[in-house]
């Protein structure tokens, strides 16, 4: 069956994901942020049995603590990676971009009025001090990530040293961040 997507999301950059319908179940009685995710900001371009309405609303997300303890754990990783071999720096500072966003992403459900999903979400932490990354570094981490998740041309500039600033200046930041949301929760 042909899939079309309608005309009036055409000036938008689609971001398409495929799901199975007992894992969304899943994530909606568990309250993951991602089932918060599509909750609140979900476009359905086909939908005649009204999935996603039929789950209702997720359950509480209580998993702050945790998911940012998960991507620490990764953001932990990287250096050694990138040590063990340069030609890691692109998919490594993909990495960064996904754990820095997710961290932020849990983070604002404890610290913004409203969640913020955003890809931008480091930068919104509203009641928190400035993400210690620019938002140019930011963007080619994010190019990066592209790169390996859409077969896009990575970045140039890209190289071991300055993925190994970027976790330098992220950890202690991540740091607080953590403690100023464990003294929240």
């Amino acid at each position: 069956m042909p899939f079309f997507i309608p005309v009036r999301f055409a000036p938008l950059k689609l971001s398409i994901s495929w799901y199975g319908t007992n894992r969304l179940r899943e994530m909606f009685e568990n309250g993951e942020l991602f089932a918060w995710h599509l909750h609140k900001e979900t476009i359905p371009i086909y939908d005649p049995c009204e999935f996603l309405a039929r789950l209702g609303v997720p359950a509480a997300y209580k998993e702050c603590l945790a998911d940012i303890l998960s991507f620490r754990k990764v953001l932990a990783a990287i250096p050694s990676q990138v040590k063990l071999n340069n030609g890691n720096a692109v998919y490594e500072l993909g990495l960064i971009y996904v754990c820095l966003r997710n961290i932020a992403m849990a983070a604002s459900w404890i610290l913004c009025d409203v969640p913020d999903f955003s890809r931008y979400s480091p930068f919104n932490l509203e009641t928190f001090e400035p993400c210690p990354v620019s938002k140019s570094e930011f963007e080619c981490a994010m190019h990066c990530r592209m790169a390996g998740q859409r077969g896009e041309d990575p970045p140039l500039e890209v190289d071991g040293p300055f993925v190994l600033a970027l976790v330098e200046r992220l950890e202690p930041w991540i740091n607080k961040l953590y403690l100023k949301l464990e003294r929240n929760a």
